[in-house]
């Protein structure tokens, strides 16, 4: 799902990358790690997804927001320890 919505700004540019496993879990020098294994609604990319923290909601307009059920998928795989499968 990440490499299908965020790899063209998440990729190896910018401060996030999400093109790998390694790098997600690492997160950005700003915002430090953005997916807390076992905390889904406390992970900052949840909370970006659903435009509920500071700065853009991602992916920002004039791209579509997830649907909620997509969300909920990542949520359960954070809530699940968020692990490298």
């Amino acid at each position: 799902m990440l490499d299908a919505s965020c790899i063209n700004c998440h990729g190896n540019r910018g401060e996030l990358s999400v093109r790998t496993y390694d790098k997600l879990m690492e997160g950005s020098k700003t915002n430090g790690p953005v997916v807390i294994p076992n905390d889904g609604e406390g992970s900052l990319i949840i909370q970006k997804l659903r435009g509920a923290a500071s700065g853009d909601r991602m992916p920002p307009a004039p791209a579509d927001p997830w649907e909620e059920t997509k969300i909920e998928i990542l949520i359960k795989w954070i809530n699940q320890g968020a692990l490298n499968n």
